[in-house]
């Protein structure tokens, strides 16, 4: 039995006009603020190796922050 795709595809719709944008808290190009957290591919097992926004300085960064809590 095929559902009829019409509600669902009005439920997205809806949905996707009522979500509201995410608002940034620094514009595009002002200076991000400065932060620390510990790299996951440290050199070795249990040794913490921290890194800073400042390590990156002059390079083009991607952050994938799906989850971070």
């Amino acid at each position: 039995m095929r559902l009829p795709l019409l509600p669902h595809v009005a439920a997205l719709l809806i949905a996707g006009g009522l979500a509201a944008p995410a608002a940034a808290i620094v514009a595009p190009g002002d200076q991000g603020p400065n932060f620390t957290k510990n790299q996951l591919d440290s050199p070795s097992f249990g040794q913490v190796t921290p890194r800073t926004l400042a390590d990156y300085s002059g390079k083009v960064i991607v952050f994938f922050l799906l989850g971070y809590g």
